[in-house]
C-alpha cells in the first residue's frame, strides 16, 4: 500500500511541477534539451528523477545547482618592471596576461605603462606617442632598451654636491653609451638629476639636445657662481662695518668713561 502511495504521490509531482525557483525540469527528446516546468527539490542528494510512465526518449532530468555559492576569482597581473631584469622575459609575461585578459593591442598600450616602475617608468614618459601607441613597436623598443640588466640607480644619476655641471653631463654619457640610452631620455635623466640651484634655469631655457642642454647648464652654473660671489662680497662689507662700528662703540665708551672721572 506505501509502494501504491508512494509511486501515485511521484505521478502527481512529475505531472503537476509547482513553481519552485531552485530547481528545473527538463525534458531531453531527439538529442536536446526542452524546459518542461519547475519542480521542488525533494533531498540535497536528488540529482535524477526519471518518469518510468512517460515514453521511453523522454526523461525528465532535474539538475540541483547551487545558487548561492560564490566562486573566488583571484585577479590576476603581471609583475612590474623596472629594468632590474631581461626585458624579453618580462614581454612574455605581459603578452601571455593580455593574452589570457582578452586585451586589444590599444588597450595593452594604455596598460602597459601601469606596470612599469623606476628607470622603466621614466624610460616610457619620454617615448614619442607613436611608439607609446603602438603595441609591437612598443614591446620591441622595450626590449631593445633593457637588454642588458641593471641596477636602477644605473640611470637614475644625479649630480654630486662638488661636481661641475659638465663634469656630471660627461659621466651620464658614459652611462648613455653603455647602455644605450636615446638621447631623448638622457635630456630628462640630466634635467631630473642638476643640482637645485642649476636645475631652474635649465629648465626655463627648455634645450632640446645635449649640445643645447650642455650650454644651458654652463650658462647656469656661471650666474649661480655669480650669485654666490655677490653673497659672499655683501657679507664681508658687512662684516667690515660691523667691525668699524664695533670700534667706534668702544672709542666712545672709554671717553665717556674718562668724563665720569
Amino acid at each position: 500500500m506505501f509502494e501504491a502511495w508512494r509511486l501515485s504521490n511521484l505521478q502527481y509531482k512529475t505531472e503537476n511541477p509547482p513553481n519552485n525557483q531552485h530547481n528545473s525540469l527538463w525534458w531531453r527528446q531527439k538529442g536536446k534539451f526542452q524546459s518542461a516546468g519547475l519542480i521542488p527539490e525533494e533531498t540535497a542528494d536528488e540529482l535524477l528523477v526519471v518518469n518510468l510512465g512517460e515514453e521511453e526518449n523522454q526523461i525528465p532530468v532535474r539538475i540541483n545547482m547551487p545558487i548561492h555559492d560564490e566562486v573566488n576569482i583571484i585577479p590576476i597581473q603581471p609583475n612590474k618592471f623596472s629594468g632590474n631584469i631581461k626585458a624579453d622575459n618580462w614581454v612574455r609575461q605581459f603578452i601571455r596576461w593580455k593574452n589570457l585578459q582578452k586585451i586589444c593591442d590599444e588597450q595593452a598600450c594604455y596598460d602597459l605603462p601601469f606596470h612599469l616602475e623606476g628607470a622603466a617608468k621614466t624610460w616610457f614618459e619620454g617615448l614619442a606617442e607613436l611608439i607609446q601607441s603602438n603595441f609591437d613597436q612598443l614591446t620591441t623598443a622595450l626590449k631593445d632598451r633593457f637588454e642588458n640588466t641593471y641596477e636602477d640607480d644605473d640611470i637614475l644619476l644625479a649630480q654630486l654636491p662638488t661636481e661641475k655641471a659638465v663634469e656630471f653631463l660627461d659621466r651620464l654619457q658614459i652611462k648613455a653609451n653603455n647602455q644605450n640610452i636615446p638621447e631623448h631620455l638622457l635630456l630628462r635623466i640630466a634635467k631630473k638629476g642638476f643640482q637645485a640651484s642649476l636645475k631652474s634655469v635649465v629648465v626655463q631655457r627648455d634645450p632640446k639636445t645635449i649640445d643645447e642642454l650642455r650650454t644651458a647648464a654652463i650658462i647656469a652654473e656661471k650666474c649661480h657662481q655669480e650669485k654666490e660671489s655677490e653673497k659672499t662680497q655683501v657679507s664681508a662689507i658687512s662684516n667690515e662695518n660691523f667691525q668699524f662700528l664695533q670700534d667706534t662703540i668702544n672709542v666712545l665708551t672709554k671717553k665717556v668713561e674718562n668724563l665720569d672721572v
